[in-house]
């Protein structure tokens, strides 16, 4: 600590400081030597078990922790999830033939219709070619036919949903649908282009009993082959005169 022996320039006189206050430093040792010698007492060191831990440490860390007994894993309480995916384990463990049954039925379709007087153009739809190209092309067929109005596209895609398990998704559910649809066409002259050409002879007959009994032509090549191929043009346009001239 400083004293000023000298007052500040500006600044107020201070106060005279009495050295009388400080304390005599023989005495302030004396009484701190005093308080060291003397005993402080310490509490008893806590009970030990018998593996050396502090018996209240075990006791908070089993309060912390509680232990719960696990059920034994039996096959009465196996969790759903193990029940539910053994289902799939089970039928990829079928032979190919049992499979084929189970999944067998499925049909695999893409078919668009042009109405145009007495003539139903029906012909295998491909979604890689252009929609417009596919559609000129049918209307230039009907009208080469004769046919001035021709009504819009109508699209049949099969399956409905993508899973073949599930109902309403079967070839007897598309066979039903198809025949509703060509139910609203009945006595025009049925025109086929490429429709279910991937199917073998006998199943395709089977799943288009509605159409081919009124098919007036049943051509291999759809419209989007037909885009691709001008052979392939040449030859519909001789079936077609061959089937519908004179």
């Amino acid at each position: 600590m400083w004293y000023a022996k000298k007052p500040l320039p500006g600044a107020a006189p201070s106060p005279e400081f009495s050295f009388s206050r400080v304390p005599d430093p023989e005495i302030t040792v004396a009484a701190d030597s005093e308080r060291l010698n003397e005993s402080v007492p310490f509490p008893d060191p806590a009970p030990k078990t018998s593996k050396g831990t502090p018996a209240r440490s075990v006791d908070l860390q089993a309060l912390m922790t509680p232990t719960v007994e696990e059920p034994e894993s039996t096959p009465e309480n196996e969790p759903d999830q193990l029940q539910e995916t053994s289902e799939p384990a089970k039928t990829a463990a079928l032979p190919a033939e049992e499979q084929g049954a189970l999944v067998g039925g499925s049909v695999t379709a893409n078919l668009g219709f042009w109405s145009a007087g007495p003539y139903l153009l029906v012909s295998q739809w491909s979604t890689e070619a252009s929609d417009k190209l596919q559609d000129t092309l049918a209307t230039n067929i009907l009208q080469a036919l004769g046919q001035t109005e021709i009504n819009d596209r109508q699209n049949l895609q099969w399956p409905v949903f993508r899973s073949p398990r599930i109902p309403g998704n079967s070839a007897k559910d598309f066979q039903s649908v198809l025949n509703r649809l060509v139910s609203s066409h009945t006595g025009k002259s049925i025109i086929l282009l490429g429709v279910l050409g991937d199917e073998s002879e006998e199943r395709r007959s089977d799943l288009l009993r509605a159409l081919l009994s009124e098919t007036a032509l049943d051509f291999e090549h759809s419209l989007a082959a037909l885009s691709a191929n001008p052979a392939h043009k040449r030859g519909l346009w001789n079936a077609l005169k061959a089937r519908f001239s004179g």
